[in-house]
């Protein structure tokens, strides 16, 4: 069996505890199962240090060339499975139901705030991807099995666990070189005993809530007590700001040996953590026998069952109390070193990597029978589609094409005025929501807001769907579970029923991407959309359709965007990481009014958007300018005839030309309307 392991997004000493857990199962699968041969796919600037063994081949090119090579290596070799060693917008070219990934956690999901906007994408976009089409998910704890379980992009249902042990290079380092006078740094001087702190300062370690516990501990602790720290030295300045008065040590990353040597002369491992995946530091300081005291949270109660000490990360009191207790109780310290030793022994590689082997030959069975574990049964498509009447003119024609839709699972809601005519009596799936908001942003928020539909459209009335539409956009969200966003092409047309724009992807992202390209359709959507919005959006615009579960991130409509709020509402969803699937064909035609009603309906939108623009900070071209002049006088130059040459020209003179000089302005305004009202009347 031919077993690979895709290990391009790990970053050498800044992956945490991933490269361990992985090391470590791989040493362990290449030992027991050596006619298997594994094929190790690493970045050039990443080392895995696992070439030893004769089964392992370890495969290396540039990160941003790795997944693309990974794809035709493992066709050529007839690979059965890989391993993904972290979810990545970027893919192989190998079959989705043949991967596994490794899940530590969903700390994105359960802690977004522990996370910039851009990393939060990044991960919802890989992570959702991964979930809904793995053939087999792989973690530490039950605690994380369940939240893997729970996530709306999991539709795989066979979740296994696979906890790491204790590294057997770092144990036998400290049995083997034992310095009884060892001391990491002279920064030492002054400290005789120590709580010892291993982690990066990231947010979710809480080093803040540990320093505030030992300094209102400190009076109560032997003298000569102190706090050491390690990992990463990044944003240590910041991070001790207003602690530097107690003795705390942060020594940087440490050779194993000398790490080894820390946590065998420390009074006690202090493990706050608000959030974990596994706690792989208790698992150490049990075996090199130091007291435990930690956070309460799930997955160190996992990990270190009755051999802790523990209580709520944010009680800033009770780790206090807990650090004087284990500092001054001998006899519990004693205790705690003693089950701590025997909770050890819980913890195997070899049976982490015979769970992986159950799982590989799982997958392959499950692919060759061209079958999958979901996690629940889909229940079919339903979508909840909303039409503003507030947006121009007559709702009827919109109406009428959903009513004629092929797939006929569908709610429609209109927010309209309690004077709004709109005729959508006689089907109970037409629901008008009253409301004498004039907002449209907030009308169609009110609308969302009632919709119970598990995909959502907003359409304005100039919209019509094919009688096909709603079928094809099912099919795509069903198609791909990932799907959180389907963009569809559509067409404009002219009064006289003449094409006169299409919307339409960039070429070589359709639905058949190239490999390692597969998520970046999002990216290319969202450029693609910002283009067209600095142009002519009344003309070249997609139907959008989302699930409900994305809506869940955080995306909510901008109020202050009272015409551009769908546009701007698209963008919302992308940034907050959706997945794109797009339809190529269109699905509905855009019909173009030649009023002066529609005309300056759409120069509102275009208002709007500069004010998008602005707080984007993107440049609008000079021709959208021109042709905001032309429709805030109620001319639109895609549609009119010959009799609003002049019209269009004055008004580009006003706006480009002669600012600052009212009379002269004045007086372009009434040639303007003169003419616009005498043609108006013709």
């Amino acid at each position: 069996m031919i077993v690979g392991f895709d290990l391009q997004p790990l970053v050498q000493g800044a992956s945490g505890g991933i490269v361990q857990w992985l090391g470590g199962i791989i040493r362990a699968y290449a030992t027991r199962f050596p006619g298997d041969r594994i094929l190790l796919f690493e970045p050039e600037d990443f080392s895995s240090d696992l070439s030893e063994y004769p089964s392992i081949e370890v495969i290396r090119a540039p990160r941003n060339k790795l997944h693309a090579l990974e794809g035709e290596i493992l066709s050529t070799r007839s690979a059965d499975v890989l391993i993904r060693s972290y979810p990545d917008v970027s893919h192989p070219g190998f079959p989705m139901e043949r991967q596994i990934a490794v899940i530590l956690d969903l700390q994105h999901a359960e802690r977004p705030e522990f996370f910039s906007p851009e990393i939060l994408r990044a991960r919802r976009l890989a992570f959702g991807r991964l979930l809904s089409e793995a053939g087999a998910v792989g973690t530490m704890t039950e605690f994380s099995r369940k939240s893997i379980l729970r996530y709306p992009w999991t539709a795989c249902g066979d979740i296994f666990l696979m906890p790491p042990a204790l590294d057997p290079a770092f144990a036998e380092c400290a049995t083997q070189n034992p310095r009884a006078n060892f001391r990491p740094s002279p920064s030492f001087d002054g400290i005789s005993q120590f709580f010892f702190m291993p982690a990066n300062p990231w947010p979710h370690k809480n080093h803040r809530r540990l320093f505030e516990a030992f300094g209102r501990a400190r009076p109560h602790l032997p003298a000569g007590t102190g706090l050491v720290l390690t990992g990463a030295g990044e944003g240590w300045a910041q991070l001790i700001s207003g602690y530097e008065h107690l003795p705390i040590r942060h020594l940087g990353y440490l050779a194993r040996a000398d790490l080894a040597d820390v946590y065998r002369r420390s009074l006690a491992l202090a493990f706050f953590s608000l959030y974990e995946g596994f706690g792989m530091p208790l698992l150490e300081a049990f075996h090199f026998g130091t007291p435990v005291v930690c956070s309460n949270i799930p997955p160190l109660v996992d990990v270190g069952g009755n051999a802790v000490l523990s209580c709520a990360p944010d009680d800033v009191s009770a780790i206090a109390d807990l650090m004087v207790r284990v500092a001054t109780d001998s006899s519990m310290r004693e205790e705690l070193v003693a089950r701590g030793k025997d909770r050890v022994r819980h913890f195997s590689w070899e049976r982490s990597a015979d769970a992986l082997r159950d799982a590989i030959l799982r997958v392959r069975e499950r692919s060759e029978g061209h079958q999958r574990v979901i996690s629940s049964a889909r229940s079919g498509r339903r979508f909840s589609i909303i039409i503003d009447p507030a947006l121009g003119g007559s709702v009827d024609a919109a109406v009428k094409a959903v009513v004629a839709q092929g797939h006929g699972d569908w709610e429609l809601l209109v927010p309209a005025s309690p004077h709004a005519k709109t005729d959508v009596t006689g089907d109970p799936r037409l629901r008008v929501i009253v409301t004498n908001d004039f907002n449209c942003a907030a009308r169609a928020a009110l609308a969302l807001a009632q919709a119970t539909g598990d995909a959502r459209i907003y359409l304005r009335p100039d919209c019509i769907l094919r009688p096909e539409a709603l079928a094809r956009i099912a099919m795509c969200f069903d198609g791909d579970p990932a799907c959180d966003i389907v963009a569809a092409s559509t067409i404009g047309t002219n009064p006289s029923g003449e094409l006169v724009a299409s919307w339409a992807m960039p070429i070589g992202l359709d639905d058949e991407p190239p490999p390692g390209q597969l998520d970046q359709r999002t990216f290319a959507f969202e450029r693609n959309l910002m283009s067209h919005l600095g142009g002519d959006f009344r003309s070249m615009r997609p139907v959008v359709a989302w699930s409900r579960r994305i809506e869940g991130l955080g995306a909510e409509f901008d109020r202050n965007a009272r015409f551009m709020f769908d546009g701007d509402y698209w963008l919302r969803l992308l940034e907050a990481g959706g997945n794109l699937s797009v339809i190529d064909e269109p699905v509905a035609e855009i019909r173009l009014a030649d009023d002066f009603a529609s005309a300056r309906l759409w120069y509102k939108v275009m208002r709007d958007y500069v004010a998008l623009a602005r707080r984007r900070r993107l440049r609008l071209d000079p021709a959208f300018f021109l042709l905001l002049s032309h429709r805030q006088f109620g001319s639109d130059p895609s549609l009119s005839g010959a009799w609003r040459g002049l019209p269009a020209v004055l008004g580009w003179c006003r706006y480009r030309m002669y600012r600052g000089r009212p009379k002269l302005l004045a007086g372009i305004d009434r040639a303007r309307n003169r003419l616009l009202g005498r043609n108006k009347s013709s």
